[in-house]
């Protein structure tokens, strides 16, 4: 699960010491955004610390110079579905050599000496972009931010992994349960069962008395007339 935390503050979100003009323009910013692939990838507080660090120290003593590139909007964002990319958010439009802008967008890529910085303006990424040539790389940067997915990553899977032991506990639960369940119900069934057989062994003697009644050969039904009066004689 990728974390969520904004920085939203008054006060200049990203300060580098001996920055020129253009660099100034990033300290401006209320918040940064990070992507990967196209998913944002969400810093904690310390994390963000250490970006800023490493951001600083590649920009440092960088130069602006004219920008021959023009970012297209729709070329933009599917360039965003590959990379790190880091957006920088201000609160109102900023205008910079008659451009205005209220995003600076990033590319961060290994072995990268120069930094095309696309302007965002109304929710498109349109027109021409700045350009800082850098003095060194952003490598440190990449490895930071990598690093950073990772570790994410691997949280993810062990997340993941503790979802799939859970369900798998829960799915155990369950099923005891109802071979509990079953097997107090096959308790059931057997005592009534039980019972039943008692039951109809029960009948099953009344019945036999009754036949034996029925056959005994001295009753009145099964005595002849005679047999009647010598009896009655003989009583």
């Amino acid at each position: 699960m990728l974390r969520f935390l904004c920085f939203n503050l008054i006060f200049p979100i990203l300060f580098c010491a001996g920055a020129n003009v253009m660099i100034d323009l990033f300290s401006q910013a209320s918040t940064i955004k990070f992507y990967k692939d196209g998913q944002e990838l969400v810093l904690s507080t310390e994390e963000q610390e250490k970006f800023e660090d490493l951001f600083c120290q590649a920009i440092e003593n960088s130069l602006e110079k004219p920008a021959y590139s023009v970012s297209l909007h729709d070329q933009t964002v599917e360039a965003m579905k590959e990379g790190f990319w880091v957006k920088f958010i201000f609160n109102q439009t900023m205008v910079k050599h008659e451009m205005p802008f209220d995003e600076l967008l990033i590319h961060i890529e290994q072995d990268c000496h120069g930094l095309n910085v696309i302007r965002g303006n109304n929710g498109k990424y349109e027109g021409r972009c700045f350009y800082l040539d850098l003095e060194g790389t952003l490598d440190d940067v990449y490895n930071f931010l990598n690093q950073i997915e990772i570790e994410t990553k691997q949280e993810i899977e062990l997340e993941s992994q503790e979802i799939k032991e859970t369900n798998v506990e829960q799915e155990n639960k369950h099923v005891n349960e109802n071979e509990n369940e079953q097997e107090k119900l096959n308790d059931e069934n057997t005592i009534a069962n039980k019972d039943t057989k008692a039951e109809n062994q029960d009948n099953s003697s009344d019945e036999k008395k009754n036949i034996v009644i029925n056959q005994n050969p001295y009753s009145e039904e099964n005595l002849s007339k005679s047999q009647q009066e010598l009896l009655n004689h003989l009583s």
